[in-house]
């Protein structure tokens, strides 16, 4: 009887770990990245910053940070090169599971000269170990939204001269009647009654 049981026990706890060994392996062990900005919109010309943070939460190996890459939504060749963008070198190690993770803050100027928009911050961050950057694709980055004041737009009326002069004739005009119906409304109320005449009756 106990040979039975064990027979029938033995293969329902074998089945069981199989079954819960491909899920744990499933969990997703990355590196992972948090940024946000010290403001929630800025306006041309003023300054911000950038806050990163990295945490190794793989349980594989410790990695190494190579380098910081991170492009602003005004990114673009000037005549002085390249602007809106930024890399940094920290070689800072990140140990397994997320001890000892990577702080940095990343400062920047919103141009004034009408290239700032709003859009994203990408970064992408490279490691001495495969797969080497995160993200992993080369063509995908992290992306922070970052929200600029847009300045107003100023819009010339065709024709302004036109409707001033017509509003400055309609307020004479309106004047005039007014002056008009205040005579008139005077002029009757002081006109004397004619009162008619008793006529003798003899």
């Amino acid at each position: 009887m106990k040979l039975n049981l064990t027979a029938t026990i033995l293969p329902v706890i074998v089945l069981c770990i199989l079954l819960v060994f491909p899920a744990y392996s499933q969990i997703e062990q990355t590196v992972n990245f948090y940024a946000w900005t010290d403001k929630p919109y800025y306006s041309p010309g003023e300054k911000g910053t950038l806050f990163l943070s990295v945490r190794n939460d793989r349980i594989d190996v410790d990695l190494t940070i190579e380098k910081v890459e991170i492009y602003y939504p005004w990114f673009t060749f000037s005549q002085n090169g390249w602007e809106g963008n930024n890399t940094k070198t920290p070689k800072f190690r990140l140990k397994v599971r997320g001890q000892n993770a990577y702080f940095e803050h990343d400062n920047f100027v919103v141009p004034d000269d009408g290239r700032a928009l709003s859009g994203v911050i990408k970064v992408k961050i490279y490691v001495d170990k495969t797969p080497f950057q995160y993200p992993e694709s080369m063509k995908e980055y992290y992306e922070i939204p970052i929200n600029i004041a847009s300045s107003p737009v100023y819009q010339k009326v065709e024709g302004l001269e036109n409707i001033e002069t017509l509003l400055t004739i309609q307020a004479i005009l309106t004047i005039i009647c007014t002056i008009i119906l205040a005579s008139t409304i005077f002029l009757s109320i002081r006109r004397p009654q004619i009162v008619p005449e008793k006529t003798d009756q003899s």
